[in-house]
């Protein structure tokens, strides 16, 4: 079931303290389980303003994945990180502008401790409480200087101590094995009654300074941020540099009519063969080699401006979360179009006009209709496939050294040569299946992929 929330915070909490605590704090945020691998994927349709990440998971299941991070803060989401896995990760990320807070984010950023180990440790959980059965190497290290500074253990002790328990698997870190080495030469018990008095929670005190700083920032948030595109966001990603294809099927839902559904899940039941579809992925083929070949030949290109239907306004929230079609997905293609046109319009000539007038009228007379699936993010034209012979050429990619002409029945037969050949065979991509999906998210009609077309 999807549950609806007016709630701008999200928070991934797990045994740093308990909810209840932690909703002393920040009450008006959503809590959730440590995260794993799409976590962050899995609300980023949500409507949140805030992710706070605190815990996440380190054995036994994938965890929160970078990019994942980088991608709410591209949504124009503000991530925090601190106590745990919120730690680590935002030491790695925060030049590129996750907001660390704490001791333990302190530590990874200045390279005094490099390890997951340091905040990993085993626990039960129950009904969202999570019991400690282990002590994490850097609530140890902490009570450790303590302990110094009260004369309780010197250097040379504090070292060996640390050392031993870094040995040790975090699942194996109980006091009274980290404290072994030093049985011989002091009161082993007494300094473990001293710890487990005087000593700190330094992972929950962190916790906590994280969550008082959310709230701190609740009344500081200013409008959304524009989605911010990347390099690996672009349309034209080379072989084996395509960043989010797998992970973002897996774990991006459309949630609708009270059930959750990954993308993946469409994509398997996607009729690729399906007639309707022919125009659509001929124009999203030729739009893919067009933008990229372009770019290949470092054409000076002034794009148009962003197209009608790819402005962020027409897809509300609500369509959203009901499509999975994200912020970062609407820029993308709001961009990629908009350099279409630009380098159609760069390449147009009074000479082309007539050329391009005899493609749309084989076009027609072949069947590929403008109004198909997906034809409202592209459609199969003229210009296109004119655009695409000529950079075709340009490129010195032909399937046929002694075919030069400029005639209608040349550009179809090249444009058809590459669609058969493949855009892989040229370096590129292209999915079917995902683009045949985002048609179905722009138009909101996932159903007709499940078969589910209600009676007209």
């Amino acid at each position: 079931m999807v549950v609806e929330t007016n709630n701008e915070i999200a928070v991934f909490l797990g045994p740093s303290c308990s909810i209840e605590e932690a909703k002393s704090i920040l009450p008006e945020a959503d809590y959730f389980p440590p995260a794993a691998r799409g976590s962050i994927y899995g609300i980023i349709n949500d409507g949140y303003r805030m992710i706070v990440l605190l815990d996440g998971l380190f054995y036994g299941q994938y965890s929160v994945w970078h990019k994942e991070l980088l991608f709410a803060l591209d949504c124009g989401i503000e991530v925090i990180g601190a106590t745990s896995m919120g730690a680590l990760r935002a030491a790695e990320l925060d030049c590129e502008g996750v907001t660390g807070v704490g001791q333990i984010y302190q530590w990874f950023r200045d390279g005094e401790i490099d390890g997951d180990d340091e905040v990993a440790l085993l626990h039960q959980s129950s009904e969202g409480a999570y019991a400690p059965l282990s002590i994490p190497l850097a609530n140890l290290r902490w009570n450790l200087r303590l302990a110094r500074r009260e004369c309780m253990i010197d250097e040379q002790q504090e070292a060996r101590i640390l050392d031993h328990a870094k040995a040790l698997c975090f699942q194996d870190r109980m006091m009274e094995v980290v404290l072994s080495p030093l049985a011989k030469e002091l009161d082993v018990s007494g300094l473990q009654k001293w710890l487990e008095t005087h000593g700190e929670d330094l992972k929950k005190r962190d916790c906590l300074e994280a969550l008082r700083f959310a709230a701190s920032r609740i009344a500081t948030l200013g409008p959304a941020q524009p989605p911010r595109l990347r390099a690996y966001e672009t349309v034209h990603t080379l072989i084996g540099i395509e960043y989010f294809t797998h992970e973002r099927l897996n774990a991006i839902c459309a949630k609708r009519q009270g059930k959750a559904m990954p993308l993946s899940q469409y994509t398997e039941r996607v009729a690729v063969g399906d007639p309707s579809y022919r125009s659509y992925l001929r124009a999203r083929a030729c739009q893919r080699l067009i933008n990229g070949w372009a770019r290949e030949l470092h054409l000076e290109i002034t794009p148009a401006p962003i197209l009608p239907q790819w402005l962020p306004n027409r897809f509300d929230l609500a369509h959203r979360r009901a499509t999975g079609l994200t912020l970062i997905d609407i820029a993308r293609e709001g961009r990629e179009a908009a350099f279409t046109a630009g380098v159609i319009g760069s390449l147009s000539s009074p000479a082309s006009r007539s050329l391009v007038s005899d493609i749309d009228r084989q076009l027609a007379e072949a069947g590929f209709s403008a109004w198909g699936a997906g034809a409202e993010i592209t459609h199969l034209d003229g210009r296109l496939v004119y655009t695409l012979r000529r950079l075709g050429r340009e490129k010195g990619i032909l399937p046929d050294e002694n075919e030069d002409a400029d005639t209608a029945e040349a550009a179809l037969h090249y444009l058809e040569w590459v669609y058969r050949t493949g855009l892989q065979h040229f370096g590129y991509t292209f999915d079917a299946a995902t683009e045949i999906l985002l048609a179905h998210q722009f138009a909101d009609r996932l159903d007709d992929i499940l078969g589910l077309r209600a009676a007209s």
